[in-house]
């Protein structure tokens, strides 16, 4: 295949591959068609045989290219011995040679596929300085501070719930929030919004589902907030235990796809909940909670979203 042939099994594999001319390695469509996984090349551990091998590649129409880029560095390797546009039957190194350029193509592969999924990847919904699309209470109860959104107070009680929330809705998404909780007296909670709207009254109310937080249990519960005001999904607060960081920060991952709402805390999947009510709405907008009636502080950043079809 790829070495210099001493053999007539390897001279006929250097022939069918110096037959071939132009500026790429095809191999002809009545090929292809004729290949079965009964013909196909097998898998051997010792010796490689450079000659099913070479029919695997072939059969696959690799690019000459792709070897070229990864052949140009990797110096005396297997891939040098493939010029841009076509073959030679030159000498290469040692069998472990071969099998790290081949290594290398596919590395090279894994890390344009890596590449493309960054595509589709979360995208800030935040820039850490400004309520830019974002709406709220910021006189009195929100402020920007060390690039989060901080609601609250720990000198003086909050006198009512109050949400920051997104100026445009999302329905299937995958949304990533950074939260800490603190505070020194009265009650302390706070919670994430989804799939949710701003309510007439009280208007400082939000209505939709909360991915909830704060003590005794409510951290990774998801909450109907202002709707039927019950827990949907209660999270294991003994298991919550073991990942949570009171009083620091944590992430909430919260997957929302079609009537499915998946959350997880630093990690540790909390609940898994399916609507079964066809008249709950499964779009809204994103909103960010301080809970009143405490001293407290509600801290959120690095909030980014993926958006699902």
């Amino acid at each position: 295949g790829f070495v210099r042939p001493h053999c007539h099994r390897q001279r006929a594999a250097a022939a069918k591959v110096e037959g071939l001319t132009g500026s790429k390695l095809q191999v002809p469509s009545s090929k292809l068609k004729g290949i079965s996984k009964s013909q196909g090349p097998k898998r051997r551990r010792a010796p490689l045989d450079t000659d099913s091998l070479l029919e695997f590649i072939l059969s696959f129409e690799l690019l000459p290219w792709s070897f070229y880029l990864v052949g140009r560095r990797c110096q005396n390797g297997l891939l040098d011995a493939l010029p841009q546009c076509g073959y030679t039957n030159e000498t290469t190194q040692p069998l472990q040679s071969m099998k790290k350029s081949l290594a290398a193509i596919f590395l090279s592969f894994a890390v344009l596929s890596s590449h493309a999924a960054d595509s589709a990847m979360a995208v800030p919904i935040s820039d850490g300085k400004t309520f830019a699309g974002w709406d709220g209470d910021t006189n009195k109860t929100w402020r920007v501070e060390d690039g989060a959104f901080v609601g609250g107070s720990l000198k003086a009680t909050v006198p009512e719930n109050e949400f920051l929330a997104t100026t445009r809705p999302f329905t299937n998404f995958v949304l990533k929030v950074k939260f800490k909780l603190t505070g020194t007296e009265g009650f302390i909670n706070g919670g994430v919004q989804i799939r949710s709207e701003r309510t007439k009254n009280p208007p400082n109310e939000m209505s939709g589902y909360q991915v909830d937080m704060g003590d005794p249990e409510w951290w990774g519960c998801l909450y109907d907030e202002s709707r039927r005001n019950k827990v949907m999904a209660k999270s294991d607060i003994k298991e919550v235990n073991k990942v949570l960081k009171r009083g620091d920060w944590n992430e909430y991952v919260i997957r929302a796809e079609g009537k499915r709402i998946r959350a997880w805390i630093n990690g540790l999947q909390t609940v898994d909940y399916t609507e079964m009510d066809d008249a709950i709405p499964q779009f809204g907008r994103i909103g960010l909670q301080v809970h009143g009636g405490g001293k407290t502080e509600a801290w959120y950043k690095d909030i980014a979203i993926e958006e699902l079809p």
